[in-house]
């Protein structure tokens, strides 16, 4: 298949049935017992986080949305579906702990730096050592496993009707800065954030 993000060169009768995966986590943590102090320096990165980004126009825990705008590209059948994803080793259930594990190495070893750098440094005027100190308390306290918290992963999967919803999946894509991979015979949008 060529570029998905380039102009098609298949005429628009070429597809007939088209599938589509979508896997994002939430910019948000959740907590159910407690143990998500409102002085720990990951609740204090998360505030910062959303004031800084909201404050020059952007939102980052967009996927809630995502079904709708879906819908509203022209999708049919969308479903949505959530799943708890926590971060770190801290649940019992060897699936969530699984799941933590790679949560949490995904997060600290590229996601909370990469999202970070540029939105707090240049938009939100902090200084890099500020930033960094910040960054390795939160490291600390999440490896720490004594903070209970948890995200969300939404998976939304359905059918395409028409050729022309591709134009407005790439512009989603563009949108969300989001890569495209091909699976086989699917398109699966994959996030590496």
């Amino acid at each position: 298949m060529d570029d998905a993000e380039q102009d098609w060169t298949f005429p628009e009768s070429s597809f007939d049935f088209i599938h589509i995966q979508v896997s994002e986590a939430r910019a948000h943590f959740c907590c159910d017992d407690d143990t998500f102090p409102e002085d720990s320096k990951t609740r204090h990165w998360l505030n910062e986080f959303d004031r800084i980004s909201h404050s020059c126009g952007r939102e980052f825990d967009v996927f809630p949305f995502f079904a709708g705008w879906l819908r509203d590209g022209g999708f049919i059948e969308v479903e949505e579906t959530e799943k708890v994803m926590p971060l770190g080793t801290w649940p019992k259930d060897k699936k969530l702990k699984m799941r933590g594990r790679y949560f949490m190495a995904q997060f600290l070893g590229h996601a909370m730096e990469s999202y970070s750098t540029s939105l707090f440094t240049r938009v939100g005027g902090w200084s890099a050592d500020d930033l960094w100190k910040l960054l390795n308390n939160v490291t600390e306290e999440v490896r720490s496993n004594k903070m209970h918290i948890y995200s969300h992963l939404y998976v939304h999967l359905r059918l395409l009707a028409h050729y022309e919803v591709l134009v407005i999946l790439t512009r989603l894509l563009s949108i969300a800065h989001l890569p495209l991979q091909r699976n086989q015979s699917e398109l699966e949008f994959v996030s590496h954030s």
